[in-house]
């Protein structure tokens, strides 16, 4: 009897594995140019499975504008995401205007196409589970 109350207790310590969120969107748009930088704003759809708030403790990311690593940036402080539903992560980030500008003369070579983007990243909740994402866009212009 002791055995079997010793293995229930270790169980209800553990709880469920946490099913990691899914990052289902991405905006990206350039914020403000100010030579020699340029700043982008970042919404993230984050989607959380679980039927329990979880806690995103720090998400990195990088931005590639038209195959161009334009800006890199970390998530200012922890978010809570509600349980089974999505919520918006927003980062601001800096970069280079001389390396975004790499990326304008490639969309103006391709008839002044809209900027293609990558978001590369990873996130990790407070319980140390860690997710890569990537997703691929055109850049808003605001």
């Amino acid at each position: 009897m002791l055995a079997l109350c010793l293995v229930a207790a270790a169980c209800a310590t553990v709880g469920p594995r946490l099913v990691p969120p899914e990052v289902r969107s991405v905006q990206a748009r350039v914020v403000a140019f100010s030579f020699p930088m340029i700043r982008f704003g970042i919404d993230l759809r984050v989607h959380n499975p679980n039927p329990v708030d979880v806690s995103l403790a720090t998400v990195d990311v990088v931005l590639d504008v038209e195959g161009e690593m334009v800006a890199r940036s970390t998530l200012a402080q922890a978010v809570t995401l509600p349980a089974a539903a999505d919520a918006i992560v927003a980062i601001d980030t800096s970069g280079n205007v001389g390396t975004a500008l790499a990326g304008v003369a490639r969309s103006i070579e391709r008839g002044g196409a809209p900027l293609r983007y990558e978001l590369r990243g990873r996130a990790v909740l407070a319980s140390g589970q860690a997710f890569p994402f990537s997703r691929r866009g055109e850049l808003a212009w605001r």
